[in-house]
């Protein structure tokens, strides 16, 4: 007895990670979620003497002192002045090591395929974020 010849499908599957999507000012971006350390209220913040403008000091997240960076002057975005504390930051984990950015506020974990970024957002690399390299909408 013959067989009939099988059909062969080619599946091509998609990798998904999830993101965490932030708001900085009206921009929505999104973090792959395994670069992102944790989620913390700053209380407090040192000002750091003739440090970099985007520096805002070093505050302490948990026991750990970190430094202290507004996300928003790093990346060009347009937003007033934190109203007071406490401060929402996003710590990545960096080759630096871990860093706080101020943030306005954490969206939520969403599932994005390998290199796009979740709907109405703007895929941030890293690199990006901590190094202050173009900001959003500029050209690299």
């Amino acid at each position: 007895m013959t067989l009939p010849p099988r059909r062969t499908t080619l599946h091509h599957e998609t990798c998904f990670r999830n993101a965490l999507v932030f708001r900085l000012g009206h921009t929505r971006l999104a973090l792959p979620a395994d670069q992102v350390a944790t989620v913390a209220e700053v209380g407090s913040c040192t000002q750091i003497p003739n440090a970099d403008p985007t520096l805002l000091g070093v505050g302490r997240v948990g026991l750990r002192l970190l430094p202290l960076i507004d996300a928003h002057r790093r990346m060009r975005v347009v937003a007033p002045p934190p109203a007071g504390f406490p401060w929402k930051c996003l710590v990545v984990k960096s080759a630096l090591g871990e860093v706080a950015f101020r943030i306005d506020e954490v969206l939520g974990l969403h599932a994005m395929p390998e290199g796009l970024a979740p709907p109405g957002c703007t895929l941030m690399p890293l690199e990006r974020l901590v190094d202050g390299s173009p900001g959003v909408g500029e050209d690299a």
